[in-house]
């Protein structure tokens, strides 16, 4: 990729890492980690009637930069209105064509990661600092069985690991707070001073898990049904925002209009930016369980770990051959994966060459089985 795309990228990646900064420092008028240079950036979101941003959070964001600055000024990525710290942190208020398209693609996520709240199941949503305390809620929670709802069960706040991925029933007990934010925030950014910079793609592949890591189980919103994971929406978010671009450069810069006096993108009629991708791998069900009676179990297990590399396998491959990141994978598991990508003329020309080559060679190795 080019500078300019992962920049965009990175932007769109941490745009949120503010909201985690937040919730483990103090409100914004007490806190003692938002400098003075940051806290008067009285253009980076709008205002309440009381003077206090209505957002934020990108303050949050825009410190966090700042800090790590020695970190990401190694990684050459260019000065001025359009880097990386303006991008990530004006996406509320953007100035520019290249920093509304993480405000649009934090927009696109935000629709398909929403869905409204339910105040009475929510024990902590009406308390004092609730963005802190309430916990990200299992999305098997909005399942019914014989018309009667399911308790709620939530997330506490921890990295994620394969022995912690189970929630707990939701109650005043296990609400989240400060402390549990900041103890996690701190390893978080330690981790984050670790990261590889000797190239931009090592960087963030490696970010990417780190935010995996230690996102995981924080809600996007507190505003909304906390069903979402900040890991999630951030991820999206990035791959939206790459799409955008890579659309308009492929339109000739004729597909997003920047409108200056209502500060946001407006994309043209007929014009389709993203493309949904489906690969699914045919005859699963056959190779798993063609299998002789003697150590079936063991089998089994073999033979699923193999279907998961080999989806794994293509899905790195088209990563690398449609310049995309890991966070255009939306969902890869059981033979089955989907992507998001900009719906270009590259793309197209990509997807074709590529699948039939693997179709070629999964006939070669399987013919048919």
């Amino acid at each position: 990729m080019d500078n300019r795309r992962y920049e965009i990228y990175l932007g769109a990646l941490l745009h949120d890492i503010g909201k985690f900064y937040q919730r483990a420092d103090d409100s914004f008028n007490k806190s003692n980690e938002l400098k003075s240079n940051v806290k008067n950036l009285s253009y980076l979101t709008n205002t309440t009637q009381h003077g206090y941003p209505t957002h934020q959070h990108a303050y949050w964001t825009m410190q966090f930069l700042e800090n790590k600055s020695s970190i990401i000024e190694k990684l050459n990525f260019s000065k001025g209105e359009n880097d990386i710290f303006n991008l990530a942190s004006y996406h509320h208020r953007p100035n520019n064509e290249v920093q509304a398209f993480i405000q649009l693609a934090d927009w696109w996520a935000s629709g398909i990661d929403r869905s409204s709240i339910d105040e009475e199941k929510l024990v902590a949503h009406n308390q004092k600092e609730a963005y802190k305390k309430v916990p990200m809620v299992s999305i098997f929670s909005s399942l019914k069985i014989n018309k009667q709802q399911t308790k709620d069960k939530s997330y506490k706040v921890q990295p994620l690991t394969i022995e912690k991925i189970f929630p707990d029933i939701y109650s005043d007990e296990n609400l989240n707070t400060q402390l549990k934010y900041r103890d996690l925030w701190d390893v978080f950014s330690k981790e984050f001073d670790d990261l590889p910079i000797y190239s931009l793609d090592a960087f963030s592949i490696s970010l990417y898990y780190l935010l995996k890591k230690y996102l995981w189980f924080i809600p996007a919103s507190t505003i909304d049904y906390p069903e979402s994971s900040l890991f999630q929406h951030s991820k999206l978010t990035a791959a939206f925002a790459q799409c955008f671009y890579d659309f308009q450069v492929d339109s000739g810069n004729t597909a997003f209009q920047f409108d200056k006096i209502k500060n946001k993108l407006v994309l043209q009629k007929d014009m389709y930016p993203v493309l949904l991708l489906g690969v699914d791998l045919s005859g699963i069900q056959g190779f798993i369980y063609n299998i002789s009676s003697k150590f079936a179990a063991k089998s089994l297990r073999g033979r699923s770990f193999y279907i998961q590399m080999v989806m794994e396998s293509i899905c790195w491959n088209l990563i690398h051959e449609t310049l995309a990141t890991p966070s255009h994978i939306v969902y890869n598991s059981g033979g089955k994966f989907f992507m998001v990508l900009p719906n270009t003329d590259f793309i197209h020309q990509k997807l074709e060459s590529f699948f039939n080559n693997i179709e070629k060679n999964l006939w070669k190795k399987h013919e048919g089985r």
